[in-house]
């Protein structure tokens, strides 16, 4: 798989470049060798390129500050608009800005 990605999407771009093997980069079920942030970025590009027209990201950016979260949700608004993208999130601001927000009795 190549580390083809749409051109804004430079965050994720960043952390994989760094990762040995980078989007083949092994990963174990406990692994010390990555961050759980890290783990979801290489989850997310893995996901992303996968060329699916409908992506369901659970929790998808829970490991990452809120500022890797808006550039990452950036990068899924401006590259990826023919996608159908599920996003379970627990961070409103996630999900904000998405087309159609579903939210349970709890969450308002």
């Amino acid at each position: 798989m190549s580390l083809f990605m749409p051109g804004s999407c430079k965050q994720i771009k960043s952390a994989i470049s760094k990762l040995d093997g980078g989007l083949n980069h092994h990963i174990q079920s406990i692994s010390p060798n990555l961050s759980p942030g890290q783990i979801q970025l290489l989850a997310l590009a893995r996901s992303l390129l996968s060329g699916k027209k409908t992506i369901l990201l659970d929790e998808a950016t829970a490991a990452l500050d809120e500022e890797t979260d808006d550039s990452i949700q950036e990068d899924i608004q401006s590259s990826f608009k023919e996608c159908t993208c599920i996003t379970i999130a627990h961070r409103i601001k996630t999900i904000q800005d998405y087309d159609q927000v579903v939210g349970t009795e709890s969450w308002v």
